[in-house]
């Protein structure tokens, strides 16, 4: 795991795993939670902190479409639990699947609205989430992450 600086005027950085690589706002922080979980954490907006994490998971004979159903199923236990879209984003040979949604953190008292991206190399399915606290910098931040989730590219090796 690296972290290498990109041109200063980008103000940049890209984050590379064994699996993959990523590029971040400079401001942004890392933590690598475990082998298969790394946390990307962002400004804060209220209580909360803008937090984005990828995921990675064996397998096992499923695949991105599964993954993707399963956290659908978690995420709609939330309360106020609201699907906003769902997209495929397949193209050349890439496979992907993308969800927003919106509901109510107690724990934060405040609305979340969240993107989650489902893709898959080999090996592994990846899950590319982010939560973005609801605040008048909502859509800044988005597009924030939706670029990240754009430069997210698998490892060659």
């Amino acid at each position: 795991m690296t972290i290498n600086k990109e041109t200063a005027e980008k103000k940049l950085l890209t984050y590379t795993h064994l699996d993959y690589s990523i590029k971040m706002d400079a401001n942004w922080e890392v933590k690598k939670i475990n082998e298969s979980q790394t946390f990307f954490f962002g400004p804060k907006v209220g209580k909360a902190r803008v937090g984005f994490y990828i995921t990675s998971i064996n397998k096992d004979g499923k695949d991105y479409l599964y993954a993707a159903e399963r956290i659908k199923e978690d995420q709609s236990l939330e309360k106020d639990y609201k699907l906003i879209e769902e997209s495929d984003l397949s193209k050349n040979g890439y496979k992907a699947f993308m969800r927003r949604s919106y509901w109510y953190n107690e724990e934060i008292d405040m609305s979340l609205f969240v993107r989650d991206v489902f893709t898959e190399s080999t090996n592994k399915i990846f899950i590319l989430s982010c939560s973005i606290p609801n605040s008048p910098e909502l859509a800044g931040i988005d597009k924030t992450l939706v670029q990240m989730m754009n430069s997210f590219k698998f490892s060659l090796s």
